[in-house]
């Protein structure tokens, strides 16, 4: 039986682009009950993104970085409609054995996860340390760490397991200008490479391994790419990557397994 993955070789790739069309909110039966859990919460965004999932019914794992009462109180917000919610109001920084620590209580709020998203780039901290170029490369480390501690810990413990999962990096860095637009190029370049690597070592063990970027501002559609490798959404960024992440955790965008795409804002 041929597999459900796609596989990637050397040959070269380019990101698809979301096309700007409308896409109503989705909803999504087969995830409720699904144990999720968005690392990064710190922005609209991450917000919007929990909320998404918080309508599906959902079991949440949820890190913020914000400060605990404001962390807690969102949490609570999500209650009304999520399964359940569970909080972890710390930081974890360049901290691997932070990382590794918040992914094992993660994995054991539930037993385990299906799905895990990355909100990668959001950090408070992180616009400040982009004012040299020693900064700047701490800063997209500090970014790409904890995503890629966290992912290998659920990969490891779902193929221990013999449970399947999905795994999303979500850089959501604008372009931006001078400083900020090199921090999201480089970001960009981790992440593609990343989702990529861990696509080819993980599709054997029904893990699929999700990336996904801001678009340029002004990036034209490329009309090079099949139709059925254009997702529809909406124009504003946030309302579509929600959409996106949704339609991937449900099954149904497993050709973009292993691929970084763009959205745009």
């Amino acid at each position: 039986m041929p597999s459900p993955f796609k596989v990637y070789g050397s040959e070269p790739m380019s990101s698809p682009i979301v096309a700007s069309t409308q896409l109503e909110f989705p909803t999504h039966p087969e995830l409720e009950g699904r144990r999720v859990f968005i690392s990064g919460i710190t922005d609209s965004a991450g917000e919007l993104v929990a909320r998404g999932f918080a309508r599906q019914r959902t079991r949440m794992v949820l890190q913020s970085e914000r400060g605990s009462g404001q962390a807690a109180d969102f949490a609570d917000s999500l209650k009304v409609q999520a399964s359940s919610v569970r909080l972890f109001a710390a930081g974890i920084g360049s901290d691997q054995a932070a990382g590794e620590r918040l992914a094992r209580a993660a994995l054991g709020a539930y037993g385990g996860l299906d799905l895990v998203i990355n909100m990668i780039g959001g950090r408070p901290s992180a616009a400040e340390q982009v004012s040299d170029q020693n900064g700047l490369e701490k800063a997209v480390a500090d970014d790409l760490r904890p995503a890629l501690v966290l992912s290998r810990a659920v990969a490891d413990h779902a193929r221990n397991g013999g449970q399947a999962a999905t795994i999303m990096h979500v850089c959501v860095v604008r372009s931006g200008a001078g400083a900020e637009f090199v921090r999201y190029a480089m970001l960009k370049s981790g992440l593609e490479a990343m989702a990529q690597d861990q696509a080819k070592r993980w599709f054997s063990h029904d893990i699929c391994v999700y990336a996904f970027v801001p678009g340029v501002a002004g990036e034209p559609f490329d009309d090079g790419y099949d139709a059925e490798n254009v997702v529809p959404a909406r124009s504003n960024f946030e309302s579509a990557l929600c959409a996106i992440l949704l339609n991937a955790a449900g099954g149904r965008s497993r050709w973009l397994n292993g691929v970084t795409v763009a959205i745009p804002c």
